[in-house]
C-alpha cells in the first residue's frame, strides 16, 4: 500500500470513483447512528470538555466531510485549528495521515481535489491561514454541508468584525444553515463559552466524551461511537 501523501489521496480519488460509478451510497457507519441523516437546513453542535483532545473531535468532521464527498455532496469546511493544507488533506484522507505532509507544506492536493471535485462532490477549506480574507460565505455557491472545526479558533482568525467575516456564534450558524439552506455541523468547547446558548440556537446537541477505557466517544445513548485517537 502506497504510505505517501500523494499516493494516499490518489487511492482515495479512485475509491470516490469507483463507488459513484456502482452508485453506492457510502454513509458516516457508526457516526449516522449518532448524529442521524443531518437534515437542511439544521445546526448540529459537537460539545466536548475536560478529557478530550481537540483532534479527536476533528475527526467527526474530517469522517463527515469524506462521506459527503463520496456521496456527491458539495462540503465547505471552516477550521480554527489547522492551516488549509492540513484541513484539505484531513478531510480527504484523514487526520493520521495528513500529519504526515511534508514539513514545507507542498503537497500536490490541489489536483487531487480537482479531480475528487469532477468525480463527484465538491469541497472548499478556509484554513487558519486564509480565515480573514476568506471567511464571508459565497453567496453562489451551493453548499449541501457546512462544517465548522473549532468555533473559538476560527471567531479568533476571523477577528469581531462579524460584518466582514463568517458569523460563527451561536444565532450566526442557525442563520447561516437557513440562509444556504444546508446542514451546518460545528465542534465547540464547552470550557470557552455559554453552553446554553448553543443549545437554545442549535437543533441538536452531540457530547464527545471519555469511555471507562480513557477512549473518546460520541454520544452518550446506549451504543457510543468511539473516536480514533486523533491528534
Amino acid at each position: 500500500m502506497n504510505r505517501t501523501l500523494a499516493g494516499q489521496l490518489a487511492a482515495d480519488v479512485e475509491a470516490i470513483e469507483f463507488y459513484l460509478s456502482r452508485r453506492v451510497d457510502l454513509r458516516a457507519s457508526g457516526l449516522e447512528s449518532v448524529l442521524g441523516d443531518l437534515p437542511t437546513p439544521s445546526l448540529t453542535v459537537v460539545g466536548y470538555g475536560d478529557g478530550v483532545r481537540p483532534g479527536q473531535v476533528s475527526t467527526v468532521v474530517d469522517e463527515l466531510a469524506r462521506t459527503a464527498l463520496r456521496s456527491g455532496r458539495s462540503v465547505e469546511l471552516t477550521s480554527g485549528r489547522e492551516w488549509t493544507g492540513v484541513a484539505r488533506a484531513s478531510a480527504m484522507v484523514g487526520r493520521r495521515v495528513a500529519t504526515r505532509l511534508p514539513s514545507d507544506r507542498e503537497v500536490d492536493a490541489s489536483k487531487m481535489l480537482g479531480e475528487m471535485a469532477s468525480a463527484g462532490g465538491s469541497l472548499v477549506v478556509r484554513g487558519l491561514d486564509d480565515l480573514p480574507a476568506s471567511g464571508v460565505p459565497h453567496p453562489a455557491r451551493v453548499v449541501d454541508l457546512w462544517l465548522v472545526d473549532d468555533v473559538a479558533g476560527v471567531e479568533e482568525a476571523t477577528g469581531v468584525d462579524q460584518a466582514l467575516t463568517l458569523d460563527v456564534s451561536p444565532m450566526g450558524l442557525r442563520r447561516l444553515s437557513r440562509q444556504k439552506m444546508c446542514a451546518v455541523v460545528a465542534t465547540v468547547d464547552w470550557r470557552l463559552t455559554q453552553r446554553w446558548r448553543w443549545e437554545r440556537e442549535a437543533d441538536a446537541v452531540v457530547e464527545v466524551g471519555v469511555d471507562e477505557d480513557g477512549r473518546a466517544v460520541l454520544g452518550d445513548g446506549h451504543d457510543p461511537v468511539r473516536l480514533p485517537p486523533g491528534l
